[in-house]
């Protein structure tokens, strides 16, 4: 077999196992976005020492792609994030602050999530292993 036919053969191959897998995948189930309703906050106020909350957060995975391009910038991207859809503001009262500290602190609780671009200018986004509550 001369080098152009073993080529051909291994592109035919890589192409029947790529489309093999994605009839494996499902894209309606494998993607998704939950609220989570056990991460952990740490409340940082100043006048106040610190304090952990375990809050109702977003979790999951969303459906994300980049398309090259020929043309700067030389590929489109979506990569959408788990985040709030709908929300309640949750006050409490911190636990352990100066006397002359207001000690309300209010946070955005998650009633939904969904999957959405953000504003990376004014949102604060990471992931954090330790956001989640152990079941000791």
């Amino acid at each position: 077999m001369d080098q152009g036919a073993a080529y051909t053969s291994i592109v035919m191959v890589t192409l029947v196992m790529m489309w093999a897998c994605a009839l494996a995948i499902n894209p309606v189930t494998t993607t998704n976005c939950y609220v989570h309703t056990a991460m952990k906050h740490l409340v940082e106020k100043p006048g106040c020492r610190p304090h952990e909350l375990v809050v109702f957060g977003c979790w999951g995975r969303c459906d994300t792609n980049e398309v090259p391009s020929l043309d700067p910038p030389f590929v489109e991207a979506y990569h959408p994030v788990c985040t709030l859809t709908n929300y309640e503001d949750v006050k409490v009262k911190l636990p352990d602050c100066d006397p002359e500290v207001d000690p309300t602190y209010t946070y955005q609780s998650a009633l939904s999530c969904g999957c959405a671009n953000i504003d990376d200018s004014s949102t604060k986004y990471s992931y954090r292993p330790d956001y989640f509550v152990s079941e000791k």
